[in-house]
């Protein structure tokens, strides 16, 4: 089962090269078009999706609830295609959520800047001007949206297995170098182990939806690790109770073995009188 997680900067023929592989495989496309499908299933207000994928938040939007919403449920709509079989992830910080996933091929695609704008002025119909524009507007919204919600740099190199340069090599090629690469990369061992590297990220977000979305139980920062079975909660809590009633909840949580918890209790001090 191929997982192939592509960052590209705009008029890099990533679209293209996704589909392209998509059909080849044939496997499942996560591109802008299926998330805005799958947010809607999970009665996520649009705007939601509008303020926050692939760009940096404005200075308000930046302190609101929505960017876990957003998060929350971008994590699990791609557990959940990953979990299908072969997926390919255009963009939507794939190169860092997907990092440790044994069976996931990493790439990032690129090109002259000039390249790319003359791309666009054919694509659009546009002026150089205007796409000189729309680049730079893009590449600035991509790099926020990775520093932001990842603190992760998005034209890091080192960031992807792969990097390919589409001024150099067609879209064709490209899709045999992915689907070669893939192939030699990933085997039975790392199929095996990125499988339960899969099953582990969705029982963590089963177990973030039952205790945020569904018991509203008012856990800060909550992190969640699971490990055949056994997860470990992390988070700022205000009381005892609320951190033992989030530890009840997620052994309440269907696949749940034993949970380990390591919320931190930080207790309100009561102002006092100088």
């Amino acid at each position: 089962m191929a997982i192939i997680s592509i960052a590209r900067e705009s008029g890099a023929y990533g679209d293209e090269i996704g589909e392209m592989l998509a059909q080849r495989l044939p496997g499942t496309l996560l591109n802008k078009e299926l998330l805005e499908k799958r947010f809607n299933e999970f009665d996520v207000n649009p705007k939601t999706l509008q303020r926050y994928d692939e760009r940096r938040p404005g200075f308000w939007a930046s302190f609101s609830s929505e960017q876990d919403v957003y998060l929350h449920v971008l994590k699990t709509v791609l557990y959940q295609e990953m979990n299908k079989g072969a997926c390919i992830i255009l963009g939507r910080g794939g190169s860092i959520l997907l990092k440790d996933i044994a069976n996931c091929l990493r790439v990032r695609l690129v090109a002259p800047f000039e390249v790319r704008v003359q791309r666009l002025m054919e694509q659009l119909s546009c002026s150089k001007k205007e796409a000189e524009k729309a680049l730079e507007t893009s590449d600035k919204d991509r790099a926020g949206f990775y520093k932001f919600h990842f603190d992760s740099e998005w034209a890091a190199p080192t960031e992807y297995q792969l990097v390919l340069n589409t001024d150099c090599v067609s879209p064709e090629q490209c899709v045999e170098l992915l689907l070669s690469c893939s192939r030699q990369l990933i085997g039975p061992e790392q199929e095996a182990a990125g499988q339960q590297q899969l099953q582990d990220r969705i029982l963590a977000q089963n177990i973030i939806e039952s205790l945020i979305f569904q018991k509203s139980i008012q856990v800060q920062f909550l992190e969640v690790q699971c490990t055949n079975g056994t997860a470990v909660l992390f988070g700022v809590a205000s009381s005892p109770n609320i951190s033992r009633t989030a530890e009840e909840a997620a052994q309440a949580v269907p696949g749940v073995k034993t949970v380990e918890n390591r919320i931190q209790v930080v207790q309100e001090q009561p102002l006092r009188r100088l």
